[in-house]
């Protein structure tokens, strides 16, 4: 990974903002082994003084993560609806109800437990053992497509992509109400709840570019596009949505910040009760190992159709 310092800060800091998915902690293990140079030289600290302009360069495939002995268990059962696949890479079309990997309590019953059955050498491959090839996620309760690398040099030239924002990912979802701008950006930033950890909260103002620094770690900036597809009444619509961000739970905690949480989603607002949120990846357009680009939709689940059908 390359980039250029978009301010002055320290380089610890600089990197988590570019390496989101890294802790602090690692990430100066990762400065203390080597693996980041600043202007062509290795770096020694990671509270160097980095200069706005400065080149970073980071082998992010070499930070050493903390040691986890755990697994995710291999799940042959769970069907596996795979819409492509290479030599380096491969999508899956991954159902609602289903966690993409396992987390500190859960570790049957995943989709790359699913995946792991199927494809033992994915085990080799990623930043972490409990998200073998796993690129980029989904909440459990959100269905759609989801990239899995099979090589660590595919793996590696993925993430550089999700990390420089060149991945195009296109939601649907069914919100509550109608907005009354049929289109437009959603720029709030997001930060860690302090009543719910499971929770993410947005800020209801724009953090205008290269002042993240000057608040609190865990804010991040975030951005999604927005369109009505379609209205129904006055009651709902359906929105297609654009994130040029990837924060945890970042649609969701968009829309419930503009007054229109998505249909399902209580942990964020929604009345709605008696279904999942109704929040698809339905397309997802990138740059293949091999160079090549490559755009794959996903249709609307059985489940999410249906209760748009109850409303016409």
């Amino acid at each position: 990974m390359e980039f250029t310092a978009p301010h002055n800060g320290r380089l610890d800091t600089l990197l988590m903002e570019t390496l989101p998915e890294f802790s602090r902690h690692r990430i100066k293990r990762g400065i203390a082994g080597g693996a980041v140079r600043v202007n062509g030289v290795v770096a020694a600290k990671a509270g160097a003084k980095v200069k706005l302009g400065a080149f970073i360069s980071a082998d992010e495939t070499i930070f050493p993560p903390a040691a986890d002995k755990r697994r995710p268990l291999p799940a042959p059962k769970i069907p596996l609806e795979i819409l492509y696949e290479d030599d380096d890479c491969l999508v899956v079309n991954k159902p609602a109800g289903l966690l993409t990997h396992p987390t500190a309590t859960r570790l049957a019953d995943t989709l790359a437990g699913a995946l792991l059955a199927r494809y033992p050498s994915l085990a080799t491959v990623g930043e972490n053992p409990l998200r073998p090839g796993i690129v980029h996620r989904l909440d459990e309760n959100t269905s759609g497509l989801l990239v899995f690398a099979k090589t660590q040099i595919a793996f590696k030239f993925l993430k550089r992509q999700f990390i420089g924002r060149s991945v195009q990912k296109t939601y649907l979802a069914l919100v509550e109400g109608v907005p009354v701008q049929k289109e437009g950006v959603i720029e709030y930033a997001i930060r860690p709840s302090s009543k719910n950890p499971a929770k993410r909260v947005a800020i209801k103002r724009v953090l205008p570019h290269g002042t993240e620094k000057r608040e609190k770690k865990s804010v991040r900036e975030a951005e999604t596009r927005y369109r009505v597809v379609e209205s129904f009444g006055k009651r709902y619509a359906l929105m297609e949505l654009k994130p040029k961000t990837g924060r945890t739970h970042q649609i969701r905690v968009h829309l419930a910040a503009i007054g229109h949480p998505v249909v399902g989603d209580t942990l964020y607002g929604s009345r709605t009760r008696g279904i999942r949120q109704l929040l698809h990846a339905a397309r997802l357009e990138f740059i293949r190992p091999n160079r090549k680009s490559i755009s794959l939709t996903s249709p609307l689940p059985h489940d999410f159709r249906l209760f748009l059908k109850k409303l016409k």
